[in-house]
């Protein structure tokens, strides 16, 4: 059964890893294009606004991919003195702990698209309307604290299932 959420929860975390680099290999073409055009005396009107944009998306859409696949830091070298039961109850509670945290920046991400919608609040040269990407934000932060909750609930699950707690500890330094 865990096996089955971790596949499907992995590969919804995936679509937004796709996302991301698909925003980074943005920020790269326009880049380039905008030094080319440069050398020619030109620019591209914007790139600036975009770039920011872009790289705005790709951090936040790329933290609930890393988080699945254990690609945060985590200090833990503490936790190799204490009991299996104690480590891994230390552990769920540090992953509690930051999937509320992820939860409150996601809320507070939601109200900034309500008031950039009210405020019709828009980027300086080109005039994109902000509220679209609070509101990315804020679907990359609730996606965010579920991996972490769900990291919570395996550590949880790892005081009894020896294959999961050989799987957690193997991202542990």
């Amino acid at each position: 059964m865990l096996k089955k959420i971790d596949r499907a929860f992995s590969g919804l975390c995936g679509v937004f890893g796709v996302i991301s680099v698909l925003c980074i290999v943005g920020v790269i073409v326009l880049i380039t294009v905008d030094v080319v055009i440069r050398k020619f005396g030109g620019n591209v009107k914007g790139a600036y606004e975009i770039t920011e944009r872009l790289l705005m998306c790709s951090v936040f859409s790329g933290l609930a991919y890393t988080e699945s696949k254990r690609g945060h830091i985590c200090v833990t070298m503490l936790l190799g003195a204490f009991p299996r039961a104690v480590r891994f109850v230390i552990f769920g509670l540090m992953q509690l702990a930051s999937s509320a945290m992820s939860f409150y920046v996601a809320y507070a991400a939601y109200s900034q698209t309500l008031v950039s919608m009210k405020t019709k609040t828009c980027t300086t040269v080109l005039q994109i309307p902000l509220y679209p990407f609070y509101a990315v934000e804020s679907v990359c932060m609730v996606l965010f604290g579920l991996a972490l909750l769900w990291a919570a609930v395996k550590s949880f699950a790892a005081i009894r299932n020896d294959a999961l707690a050989e799987e957690i500890q193997g991202s542990w330094s």
